[in-house]
């Protein structure tokens, strides 16, 4: 039993003083690292949530420092002031960006610089500051997890409404929707020798009215036909007609002509004739002229169109097959 005791008193000195010389240890590394190390300031404007004093610092993936301080900034309480402590010669030039980025999922948070190119100046600190300030930009991973709770809330609101839809009223009703498109079914198939045969019906009564439109088609070309032949023979009429008169009015020129010669021959016998028959003749002479006058128009309207001078209205005729009027 006593031996017992001096084994775990023996190994229990053993690992207080393995502790103690890791302590010591890192200690001893974290004081050089604060003596030696190059300081810079990070201002975060989103949510730090697992960034504390003591977390690492990465340069592309490499662990180059750790976080010795995390508070909201004095000047902006929007912000989140974040000083850092880094290795001599890290490669922190002007184009150096900082980010909050997560070690997994459930991991501890990490700051991350990257960017600067080949070259480029040392970042140096502003007028009026302590430390030179790095740039930060919010990650891809932060903004994931940034949005986490209001996706949440977005689902707690898409299930409340989806707890109201199938409410008990709206399970009530689709229940009673079902049983009507059920009974309406069941009389549909019911009665579907009836429909067939309605069915059946309107297919030969369309049959039917196809055949009055070919035959009534066939009618109005027939009579269309027939229009323009009569059309045709009665222009041919009219210009016979058009023809004659135009003769018979020469003839009436050439009668007045000679008239108008055989007064001016007669002379001193024409001013002995009386006056009333003179006045007869002049008279005479203007009728004959106004009968003339009259003849032109009537055959120029003769001319122009015979069917609307002897028909009245539109003289188009039946309208063939397809054509508007």
């Amino acid at each position: 039993m006593e031996t017992r005791a001096s084994y775990v008193a023996v190994g229990s000195f053993v690992l207080i003083l393995m502790v103690g010389l890791v302590v010591f240890a890192v200690w001893l590394g974290g004081s050089g690292l604060r003596e030696n190390a190059d300081h810079y300031l990070i201002y975060f404007s989103g949510n730090v949530t697992g960034l504390q004093e003591g977390s690492q610092v990465r340069y592309r993936g490499i662990p180059v420092g750790t976080v010795q301080d995390v508070r909201i900034d004095p000047a902006n309480v929007e912000q989140v002031l974040v000083r850092i402590a880094v290795r001599p010669n890290t490669p922190v030039v002007k184009g150096t960006v900082a980010s909050l980025e997560i070690q997994g999922l459930t991991g501890g948070a990490f700051v991350l610089l990257s960017g600067g190119a080949q070259g480029a100046p040392k970042l140096e600190k502003a007028e009026g500051q302590e430390f030179p300030a790095i740039p930060s930009k919010t990650s891809g991973l932060q903004a994931i997890v940034d949005t986490v709770p209001q996706l949440l809330d977005r689902l707690s609101d898409i299930s409340r409404e989806v707890q109201k839809i199938f409410s008990e009223d709206n399970r009530r009703n689709i229940t009673e929707i079902l049983a009507n498109v059920n009974t309406l079914s069941a009389a549909l198939a019911e009665r579907s020798t009836q429909l067939a045969t309605t069915i059946e019906r309107i297919d030969t009564l369309t049959q039917n009215m196809d055949g009055l439109v070919t035959e009534a088609r066939g009618d109005l070309k027939q009579l269309s036909g027939r229009a323009d032949g009569f059309l045709a023979s009665t222009d041919t009429q009219v210009s016979a007609a058009v023809s004659d008169a135009r003769e018979m009015i020469a003839s009436l020129k050439q009668s007045a002509g000679e008239v108008s010669r055989l007064l001016k021959q007669s002379g001193p016998g024409v001013e002995s004739f009386s006056t009333d028959g003179l006045y007869e003749i002049t008279m005479l002479i203007t009728q004959l002229r106004q009968l003339t006058d009259n003849l032109n128009r009537t055959l120029s309207r003769l001319d122009r169109s015979p069917a609307q001078f002897l028909f009245g209205g539109s003289s188009s005729g039946v309208p063939p097959q397809g054509s508007s009027r």
